[in-house]
């Protein structure tokens, strides 16, 4: 007889446990929605030229890519927190 009550409690806490997990979770995952990062677009210009293309991006917000300069040429570029610094070319026209 003992056996049969605790298969009894097992269960109901089974059912319950069940029912948290389809019921709960949902409105669980809803209030804690991670929060998304924004983003903004910044023109960071050329060196110039009138074009310029970047690459990549780090951690810390510095920025690589190309530019043009007046001449037309292509030239590496750094920019970072604002300032841009003209890196050249390591041969011929284009960086």
């Amino acid at each position: 007889m003992k056996l049969s009550i605790s298969r009894a409690k097992s269960f109901r806490i089974a059912r319950f446990g069940l029912a948290l997990a389809v019921f709960a979770g949902p409105v669980w995952a809803q209030e804690h929605k991670p929060e998304h990062p924004r983003y903004t677009f910044t023109d960071l210009g050329a060196l110039g030229g009138t074009s310029s293309m970047a690459f990549y991006v780090n951690a810390h917000g510095a920025v690589v890519g190309q530019a043009s300069v007046p001449d037309g040429s292509q030239h590496a570029v750094l920019w970072l927190k604002g300032l841009k610094k003209d890196l050249g070319t390591l041969a011929g026209l284009t960086g």
